[in-house]
């Protein structure tokens, strides 16, 4: 059985924060607030900070261009 897309964050996550810990290093990670990126792990040295909903469209400008384009080509067909 594969791994899911949270354990794999997960474990990243926390690869991730014990290299910043070895380093004395301490970071700001920002996430959309999709539900997949729950982390149960509190790392030390990543701070996350969710985006509020319907935040992510204005500061991930390419991700409203791709919503926009979907939209006119969903509208088109009916």
């Amino acid at each position: 059985m594969y791994p899911s897309l949270t354990d794999s964050l997960f474990r990243w996550i926390q690869e991730w924060d014990l290299e910043l810990k070895l380093q004395n290093h301490q970071i700001a990670l920002t996430l959309d607030n999709f539900s997949g990126h729950k982390i149960e792990y509190q790392p030390q040295c990543i701070t996350l900070i969710y985006f509020q909903p319907g935040l992510t469209s204005h500061i991930q400008p390419l991700d409203a261009g791709i919503i926009h384009s979907f939209k006119a080509h969903y509208k088109h067909q009916f």
